[in-house]
């Protein structure tokens, strides 16, 4: 009975039954058609292998796309890297090849007043080296008292005040007696406090010199007016 069958498979719609008569040659066979349905379980177990493989496909998938954007993200950053490192070295090497061929003496203070970079063309005029500047002071180098004591006053005081001075001095070098003029300028680190002091130091001997003329005409004219009266 349908309560027997019910009662065996869970499933069982007997409203849902029907029956087919087929006749052939003749003779007659009655069909009949019990349609069954599946319950959920059987339904997950029917297509639980499926969607685990399409699970661990579409993970893999993701495994694989995180990988490949990881890898890539490191490859466009290298490149970055390379590239800014290019860039800065062929900057620095422009700055260098300048400050290498500049007449003018460029000097790098710390704190302390010892020299931390030097171009060539200071050092020279005492024949000497940029090496033999660096991690020196002025007093190191055995140059006059009273020039080494202004110069290196000038330099504390830029420290001190966080303002640029100007000064000029007179220094015994390889093509004798020369002017220079002095400009210190601080520079500052990124917590606003100066951390060295850039010294550019020119030399004004021409100058110095058709100053001094200039004035000694002046005077010799005003001697003579004076004369005349």
């Amino acid at each position: 009975s349908n309560e027997i069958v019910r009662a065996i498979d869970a499933n069982y719609r007997p409203e849902l039954n029907s029956t087919r008569f087929l006749s052939i040659g003749g003779r007659t066979w009655t069909l009949y058609f019990a349609p069954h349905f599946n319950s959920a379980a059987d339904i997950l177990q029917e297509w639980l292998p499926f969607g685990v493989f399409v699970g661990g496909l579409l993970f893999t998938i993701l495994v694989f796309a995180l990988l490949y954007s990881f890898v890539n993200a490191r490859y466009r950053a290298n490149e970055l890297t390379q590239r800014v490192t290019l860039e800065l070295q062929n900057q620095t090497r422009k700055l260098d090849e300048i400050l290498f061929s500049s007449p003018d003496h460029i000097y790098l203070h710390d704190r302390q007043g010892k020299f931390i970079y030097a171009n060539p063309a200071g050092p020279k005029e005492f024949s000497m080296t940029p090496e033999d500047f660096i991690g020196k002071r002025w007093s190191d180098l055995k140059l006059p008292a009273p020039i080494v004591g202004q110069y290196e006053s000038d330099l504390e005081r830029v420290f001190t005040t966080e303002r640029i001075v100007k000064g000029e001095i007179q220094l015994s070098t390889t093509r004798g007696v020369r002017y220079f003029e002095y400009i210190l300028s601080p520079i500052h680190s990124d917590a606003g406090t100066i951390e060295a002091v850039v010294a550019t130091i020119r030399d004004i001997t021409d100058r110095t010199k058709t100053k001094s003329q200039l004035v000694g005409r002046t005077e010799e004219l005003e001697r003579l007016n004076s004369s005349e009266w």
